[in-house]
């Protein structure tokens, strides 16, 4: 191999080297952009007799801008798979089925409209 054949040949060593560096700091800046948004993400546990409350996820023309967003206190009946849980309205003893991500822990009373 002549001369600039073996000086090609060295940078194109160059070039894979600086590739691979590349590859692995993006790899580390998504890791820790990934760890950054994860801490900030809030854990929900429920366990069953659990108060929560509910959101409103339906969307009604005209609704106010400070209305209530969340519903009455229910009790936890049943943790079901994937997030689930079964709910009970304390007044009139109806259940319903609830997405864990639309609850919230109910700690104290709502104000009365």
């Amino acid at each position: 191999m002549d001369k600039g054949g073996e000086e090609r040949l060295f940078h194109l060593q160059e070039i894979e080297e600086m590739r691979r560096e590349a590859y692995n700091n993006s790899w580390m800046y998504k890791e820790k952009c990934k760890a950054i948004h994860d801490s900030g993400i809030l854990r929900k546990s429920f366990k069953l007799g659990d108060k929560v409350l509910k959101f409103k996820a339906r969307f009604k023309f005209g609704d106010r801008k400070l209305k209530e967003r969340w519903d009455e206190p229910y009790i936890i009946t049943k943790v079901l798979g994937y997030g689930a849980f079964e709910l009970k309205d304390e007044k009139d003893n109806t259940t319903y089925l609830a997405n864990g991500q639309l609850l919230k822990l109910f700690y104290g009373k709502l104000a009365e409209m």
